[in-house]
Formats: C-alpha cells, sequence, structure tokens
C-alpha cells in the first residue's frame, strides 16, 4: 500500500484551520445569506478532509502521482483559508478568535470584496476537484446554491453597437463546430476518453494547486486528438456549470478552412465567445473599435496585436473569474500562426503575470507544436508513448461498439464478432482513424464478404484512400477528381450547391448536376463527409451544408509530391487523382472566370447567390 502519512498530515492540518474559520464566521449574523453561504461551504470542506484524513485514497489503483497530488491540493487549500482569515484580520488568542482594527462589522463588507470572494470560488473548485477525483464525476456540491451555478448559455440581448463588433469578429461559432464534429463524425463511445480525466497532468491543470497553467495533448495522425478535445470541453463545462465565475471556450482549427485556421481566426473565434458569454466585458473590445460614418464601427480584424489586446484584457479584468479554454488542432494552423499563439499563451501563463491563476489553456497537435516556444507551464501528455496504452483500449472499445451494431444489423455469428473485433484492434494500433476507415467497409457485408474484406483490406490508411479511389467506376473518375480538387484547394468549404455549378457542364441541367455530384459522393466515403457550417448571411448568419475532408490526412495523400510512374506501374492509375497545386488552381481560377463572364451577361437582380460567392471566392485565386 502506497504511504499516505502526508496525505493523513495534510488533511488534518486542513480540519484544524477550517474548523477554525467555521468558528469565526459562527461569530457573525448566521441570517446574513454570504455568512450563511460561508458557515455552510467550510462545513461542508471540513467534512471532505475529514474523510480524506480517515481514507486518503478513495480508490485501490491510486499511484504516488494521485496521493501526491492529492496532497498538493489540500496545502493549497490549506493556505487559501489561511488567506481568507488574514484579510478579515482574523487572530487566534489562545483558542479565542477575534478581529482586530475594522471589528465584527467591518467583516460583512469584506465578504463582498474580490480579495476575500475570490479565495472561496478557489475553495469551491478545489473541492469540486477533489470529489470528482474521488468520485469519477462533477455535481454541484450539496451547500451550494442555485445562484452558485450557470448554464453557460449565450447572451442574446446586445446594443446596436455592440452587435456590429460581435459581427465584425464572426468567423465560426465554436459550438456549432462541436455539434458538427459530434454528428459527422458520430458520439463518443461510451467510456472512451475517461482515462485522461484521472491522470496527474490533467487533475493537476485542473486544479489551482498545480504550477502548470497550460497542457498539450500531443498524438500522430488520426489518434483521437479531437475526440479527446470534444470529450474534454463537456468536462469542463460541467465543472463551470457548477461555479458562479468559470467561463469555457474552445476552438477547432481546420486547415481547410480559411476562416479556421490561423492566429487571427483563432482569437476572433474565442473572443467572440467570451463576448457572447460574458456581455459585460464586450466593452474592453469597443475601445479598441474605430468609429466610422453613419455611426458604424470597423475594428482590425487581421491584427494579431490588436487582437491579442482585446482578448488578453478581457481575460485579466478583474470581474472575469476563471476562463479555461481548449484549442484542438493547433497544427491546422499555418507555421506562423502556430509560434504567435504559442508565445502569446505562453506569455499569458508566465509566472510573471498576476493574473495567470485565472487563466488554463488546453492544446491538441500532431506534431510537438515548436515546444521550444511553449513555456515550463504546459504539461504534455503524448498518446504516442506515455498514454498509448489508454488509447489501445479506446479504439478496442470504439471497434466493439461499432462492430456490435453491423453484427447485429446482419446476423453475424458471436465467434465471428469476436474475431473481427481481435483482428481489427491488433492491426490499428492505437489509430482511430484507420479503425473508423476499416470499420465503414463492412457495413452491409454479411460473414462471408467481410472475412475476405478483412483479408484484403491495406494495412495503412493511405492504402486504404487509394483502394477507394480505384473503386470508382471510370465514367465518374473526372467528376471524382474535379471534386477533390475543389475540396484541396478551396480557401473555406463548399456547400453541395456551390460544387453543384463549379464542376457541372454545359450540357447538364443545374439539377442532373446535382444528381450527379450525390452519386459521386456516394463512391466516396471514406474520403469525404458531409459538414454543417455556420456562414455570415447579410446581416445574420446561416446554416449550410459543406462538403470537407473525412480527415486532413486525405488531403495530404491526394496533395503528396507527385511520382512519375512507368506505363506497366499497376498503380498508374492513381496519378489521375494526384492533385498538382499550381496546375490546380489554373484551373479552378478558369472554372471562376468561366461562371463570372456567363453571370455578367444576366441583369444583376437575377445573379445567384452561389453565383456571388464564386465570384468572391475566384479573387482569392488570382
Amino acid at each position: 500500500m502506497n504511504d499516505t502519512t502526508g496525505i493523513t498530515t495534510a488533511a488534518a492540518r486542513l480540519v484544524g484551520i477550517t474548523d477554525e474559520a467555521v468558528r469565526f464566521f459562527q461569530q457573525l449574523d448566521h441570517t446574513t445569506n454570504s455568512v450563511a453561504k460561508r458557515v455552510q461551504q467550510l462545513e461542508a470542506f471540513s467534512r471532505l478532509a475529514k474523510e480524506i484524513e480517515l481514507k486518503p485514497s478513495a480508490n485501490d489503483h491510486d499511484d504516488e502521482e494521485q496521493l501526491g497530488l492529492t496532497k498538493q491540493i489540500l496545502l493549497y487549500c490549506y493556505k487559501l483559508i489561511s488567506r481568507i482569515l488574514s484579510q478579515l484580520e482574523w487572530v487566534d488568542n489562545g483558542g479565542r478568535h477575534a478581529s482586530t482594527q475594522q471589528g465584527l462589522l467591518g467583516v460583512y463588507a469584506e465578504l463582498n470584496n474580490w480579495e476575500v470572494k475570490d479565495p472561496f470560488e478557489d475553495l469551491h473548485r478545489e473541492q469540486l476537484c477533489l470529489v470528482a477525483f474521488r468520485k469519477s464525476r462533477f455535481r454541484p456540491l450539496s451547500w451550494a446554491s442555485e445562484s452558485d451555478s450557470h448554464p453557460l448559455l449565450y447572451s442574446h440581448t446586445f446594443k446596436a453597437r455592440e452587435l456590429d463588433f460581435l459581427n465584425l469578429l464572426f468567423v465560426t461559432d465554436p459550438r456549432e463546430d462541436h455539434a458538427s464534429l459530434e454528428s459527422s463524425r458520430g458520439a463518443i463511445v461510451k467510456r472512451t476518453c475517461t482515462w485522461i480525466t484521472e491522470t496527474s497532468e490533467y487533475r493537476s491543470w485542473l486544479s489551482g494547486s498545480g504550477d502548470r497553467r497550460g497542457l498539450l495533448i500531443q498524438g500522430g495522425e488520426g489518434h483521437g486528438k479531437t475526440m479527446l478535445a470534444m470529450y474534454l470541453t463537456k468536462q469542463l463545462e460541467q465543472l463551470a456549470a457548477c461555479m458562479s465565475t468559470d467561463t469555457v471556450l474552445y476552438f477547432f482549427c481546420n486547415h481547410g478552412n480559411i476562416n479556421a485556421n490561423s492566429a487571427t481566426t483563432v482569437l476572433r473565434g474565442l473572443i467572440w465567445q467570451l463576448c457572447r458569454l460574458r456581455p459585460d466585458l464586450l466593452h474592453h473590445g469597443l475601445k479598441r473599435a474605430v468609429s466610422v460614418d453613419e455611426g458604424r464601427i470597423a475594428l482590425a480584424t487581421n491584427s494579431v496585436e490588436t487582437l491579442w489586446q482585446i482578448f488578453s484584457a478581457m481575460i485579466q479584468d478583474p470581474t472575469t473569474g476563471t476562463v479555461t479554454c481548449a484549442i484542438d488542432g493547433l497544427d491546422e494552423c499555418d507555421e506562423s500562426s502556430i509560434k504567435t499563439l504559442a508565445e502569446r499563451f505562453s506569455e499569458l501563463l508566465s509566472s510573471t503575470n498576476q493574473g495567470r491563476r485565472n487563466f488554463r489553456i488546453l492544446l491538441t497537435s500532431r506534431h510537438p507544436c515548436q515546444q521550444d516556444n511553449l513555456s515550463t507551464e504546459f504539461s504534455v501528455i503524448c498518446l504516442d508513448s506515455d498514454a498509448h496504452k489508454h488509447n489501445v483500449q479506446d479504439v478496442q472499445r470504439s471497434i466493439n461498439s461499432h462492430v456490435s451494431n453491423i453484427a447485429h444489423e446482419h446476423g453475424w455469428s458471436q465467434d465471428f464478432q469476436e474475431q473481427m473485433n481481435k483482428s481489427l484492434t491488433k492491426r490499428a494500433g492505437g489509430s482511430f482513424l484507420w479503425a473508423s476507415l476499416a470499420v465503414s467497409g463492412l457495413e452491409g457485408q454479411d460473414e462471408g464478404s467481410a472475412a475476405k474484406y478483412l483479408n484484403d483490406l491495406a494495412g495503412d490508411n493511405n492504402a486504404i484512400y487509394e483502394r477507394s479511389l480505384l473503386a470508382i467506376p471510370l465514367e465518374c473518375r473526372q467528376k471524382v477528381r474535379s471534386l477533390l480538387t475543389w475540396a484541396a484547394l478551396a480557401y473555406y468549404p463548399l456547400s453541395l450547391g456551390e460544387l453543384s455549378t463549379l464542376t457541372s457542364d454545359e450540357f447538364s441541367t443545374p439539377e442532373a448536376a446535382f444528381i450527379n455530384l450525390k452519386a459521386c459522393l456516394g463512391y466516396c466515403r471514406t474520403l469525404l463527409t458531409i459538414k454543417t457550417e455556420i456562414r455570415r448571411f447579410g446581416s445574420g448568419y446561416e446554416t449550410i451544408e459543406t462538403i470537407q475532408f473525412s480527415h486532413r490526412s486525405v488531403k495530404d495523400h491526394l496533395l503528396q509530391p507527385y511520382v512519375l510512374r512507368t506505363a506497366t506501374d499497376t498503380d498508374a492509375d492513381l496519378d489521375f487523382f494526384q492533385i498538382i497545386p499550381d496546375n490546380g488552381h489554373e484551373i479552378l481560377a478558369s472554372r471562376c472566370l468561366e461562371i463570372m463572364e456567363k453571370g455578367l451577361e444576366v441583369e444583376a437582380e437575377r445573379e445567384s447567390p452561389v453565383e456571388t460567392g464564386i465570384i468572391c471566392f475566384d479573387r482569392d485565386h488570382k
């Protein structure tokens, strides 16, 4: 059994000072809400500390790191209560407690000052963390009133100038992106991802007792980083919902979307979301906006410096409370943006920054994320090494769940189902992407065809992509190639309608072109997916369905350096789908100009929204 003496001692000390604080507050008027609330909070905390003193380890599998973290939190809570009592000028005169100078009457005013409220909020967070770490879930504490929690809802009440500011900022709604990812990738399989909330790196990062306010989840292609980000944002929102001053922000970077792959778009997305959740902080942004004619405003939305000034001012506002930020796929941004964001967040997390304890950030990245630019404020969880065992188990659970559904639908035997589970898990090697691609090919197959499919199944992602391309009928390949080229080289995801217009020929009616496009998409289920996006439309926003690559690795595969093949090479057919950017951009620009020319022949009032969008799109290809 692990040595728990240190925890027992720390818990006993915490019980002592917590009980002293209870007795101090009991001198005050219990009918005052602020006093009664603090007494209840401290009494509940004393009970929890006594529980930990009697049973330091709530789980048999707690290791030395976990026990060390518990001790660290207990010591931090002792300091918090000491700070509260010191602020209230409490002294211990041989067991008799009194307030000096200001007297008891002054305590009531102090209770509402941030010097006292903030430590109590921190104490609330640590209590939630301790309970969650022992019970494996966040839930409101018994002493907390409904006013101590909030549902993290967007505000919809803004003045005209504030609405203008929000419209200038808007690039995407991160909450809609979260929902779209869940819809396109499927819900997270039960019992997957939970392991990460039990790691000492995550728990120390979540608790205010830890020194590091940054957490980097790093892993190879298709190893579940986005899935973990989706899971953790929900967990963080559960914690924040139990608090009155916590806010959770997140952003999902997308290499194929100009509105989600740069430092400026990430900052605009975070600021926009923070303004929607905390409209009282909007004034920090309005200060940096410039008034123009007719009461309108302008903002340097392409200036990292301006956006960072707004974001950091909002974060460090004394009324902001604790802000937790999650950015998924930092490596989806360009190199300059990665460097800029890493440096800025490291600066915000620096130990010299007094407001650092009120801000924590979670990053996920495929690459080491230029770790030399990340300060020592970041802990790292590597899915390819430190957490490989957990990742393999999650992949296995995911495979088992999906194979079970297919087996039930097609009447597979239990033995065959187990055989498929074992074979797929072994070959996946901890890759969610490979497992997803492999399982998708089992849809609609009986045992015989499924066994043959598995036997012929390629060993890596690229081989699966090549197999999918070669399976496309010859008569559809030209259309599919055009479709893949637009998806790879467009600066933002295109809608079904836009792609139908762009890939149609002069002999097809719009209806026939759309039907043809849908048929081609059916052959590209492994390569492409339909995702919902929100775009600005007039003074508001519209939700549209767009065509995007199922994973960035598909685009990387199609854009890999061209290899000259011999006439007898069996893979020569694959060259047809190879995308050479310079050639591709020339073809796309030519098509845009062709549509623009036709559009000019039509009266301006009859110009279609799709054609207007394409004209704007063409500007980026010049």
